[in-house]
């Protein structure tokens, strides 16, 4: 009688284990669907656009030339104390801004002793582009040579070697300090002192010996 007495504790216990098992559900295990991170938004910094560089043209640089003969060649003999005795035409071009008046020298660095100063001119309009032959622009005030009168005197070497003849124009940024007293090989000098640019032009001319 006492075995059977243990079958009613038997299927409580089964009971009670099935219940912890079943517990009336499905017994399935629902994984949540992942959450998807939305990619972080940047937003680039507004673009500057920069404006174009403007690159100033260069200045022209100033320029001597004449008609009568090229750099280095020789002065033609109309120009020379052998022809006419009279000033070569001359053509310029890039005068600097700031300019107040144009200066003409013609020097013989190989006559003998010292540099012969063949012409000076000063006070010539910056608006001027040069100088017809045997002429003085209009205004422009010529200086003593050193044949010991004012104004041109061609080339006039001594028999031998030909010399070279240097024709300079000087840009002048303010009126030179020269008056009637100045000495002809003074006028460099003074040109120089107050010149913004200066450019020259070589000719030769000799005589056979």
């Amino acid at each position: 009688m006492r075995r059977y007495g243990l079958l009613p504790s038997a299927l409580v216990l089964a009971v009670v284990v099935t219940a912890c098992n079943g517990g009336g559900g499905t017994g399935a295990t629902t994984t949540a669907p992942p959450t998807t991170s939305e990619p972080a938004t940047t937003t680039a910094p507004p673009t500057t656009t920069e404006p174009p560089e403007t690159t100033e043209p260069p200045a022209a640089e100033l320029a001597l030339t004449s008609p009568a003969f090229s750099e280095g060649e020789d002065v033609p003999v109309e120009f020379s104390c052998d022809g006419a005795n009279a000033n070569p035409p001359l053509e310029w071009t890039g005068v600097p801004e700031g300019t107040e008046q144009l200066a003409l020298l013609l020097e013989d660095p190989d006559a003998p002793g010292a540099t012969f100063v063949h012409w000076v001119v000063h006070g010539i309009d910056r608006a001027a582009g040069g100088v017809g032959s045997g002429e003085v622009p209009e205004g422009a005030t010529e200086g003593p040579n050193h044949a010991g009168a004012p104004g041109y005197f061609g080339p006039c070497p001594p028999p031998g070697p030909a010399h070279r003849y240097i024709f300079t124009l000087f840009a002048l940024g303010s009126a030179p300090d020269v008056d009637a007293g100045t000495a002809p090989q003074e006028y460099r000098a003074a040109f120089e002192a107050v010149a913004l640019a200066e450019v020259s032009l070589l000719g030769m001319y000799g005589v056979g010996g």
